[in-house]
């Protein structure tokens, strides 16, 4: 109720036998029950409290806290010790621990997420909704039914699509030709390169050799 208190139960078995119905009595440990968001993590749990149960020896009365931890696995669930501890952690004082899939938010639309199909030629597409994982909320909304929505579809044009293809060709055919001519001149230029080059070191030759006879 939002927080508010309400009045309830809880009983803890004493160890003073009943000498006239031969089994336990029973305690009280809290007559006013609230709940609480965990601090740190609202959405994994919440905090059930009892407050105002039978008086304790030391005039401090009795209350009782379950932490209750959203687990789906858990199913129902039910309460027992935190590991390593004892359940009255102070004098008086009880707690337990709980794992339930009824500790989980109620499912919301936060909860879900949209997975958009592929859009078909008519300009629609399906929408699926899913959960988001992992999934941390049980019951509440369930998830909505397959949903159409407008789209843009990607449509090709047989003949746009040709005239790409050939022009894409034609812009390779040219370069091919440009390289081919680029080779050809080049290959002409380095033969008279060349043939210059041996005509310069036959001069040279001849020369020193015509020297060589004046000396």
């Amino acid at each position: 109720r939002d927080g508010a208190g309400m009045q309830v139960f809880a009983c803890q078995e004493a160890t003073i036998s009943d000498e006239f119905h031969e089994n336990y009595l029973a305690v009280s440990l809290g007559e006013v029950m609230a709940f609480y968001a965990l601090e740190q993590a609202p959405r994994s749990g919440l905090v059930v409290s009892f407050e105002g149960g039978s008086r304790c020896s030391n005039g401090q009365s009795r209350s009782l806290n379950i932490t209750m931890l959203c687990d789906r696995s858990a199913g129902h669930g039910e309460p027992a010790l935190y590991p390593g501890s004892e359940v009255e952690f102070e004098k008086c004082r009880y707690h337990l621990l709980w794992r339930s899939q009824f500790a989980c938010p109620l499912c919301t639309e936060e909860d879900m997420q949209a997975i958009p199909g592929e859009c078909s030629l008519t300009g629609k597409r399906p929408v699926n909704m899913a959960w988001n994982e992992p999934k941390v909320c049980h019951g509440g909304e369930p998830l909505p039914p397959v949903r159409l929505e407008d789209c843009v579809a990607v449509v090709l044009d047989k003949t746009k699509v040709a005239i790409i293809v050939l022009a894409s060709s034609a812009v390779f055919l040219l370069l091919c030709l440009a390289l081919i001519f680029l080779y050809v001149r080049n290959r002409k230029i380095y033969r008279e390169y060349s043939v210059l080059k041996e005509q310069n070191e036959a001069d040279m030759e001849l020369e020193r050799y015509t020297l060589d006879e004046e000396e």
